[in-house]
């Protein structure tokens, strides 16, 4: 029958096997090149998300030295 037809070149389990992986399937190209996309992604945002949090953390030390800066004046014009 058919199956016999789509099986002509196979000669056991896994030549069967090996055959019907080499000929890949137009939904498993799909299938791999969405993971690639959505790999891509993940890595662009935790590239993104690194350096939003090494910009944080320098801003917020930024911030630290400003406020200690403030807090020097006060101190000195409360003690004047």
């Amino acid at each position: 029958g058919t199956r016999a037809r789509a099986n002509a070149g196979c000669r056991g389990v896994m030549s069967c096997y090996l055959l019907a992986m080499a000929d890949p399937h137009p939904a498993t190209d799909r299938i791999d090149a969405a993971i690639a996309r959505i790999e891509a992604a993940i890595d662009a945002r935790a590239i993104a998300a690194d350096r939003l949090s090494r910009r944080h953390a320098a801003l917020k030390s930024r911030m630290a030295e400003a406020v200690a800066a403030l807090d020097d004046v006060i101190a000195r014009e409360s003690a004047s």
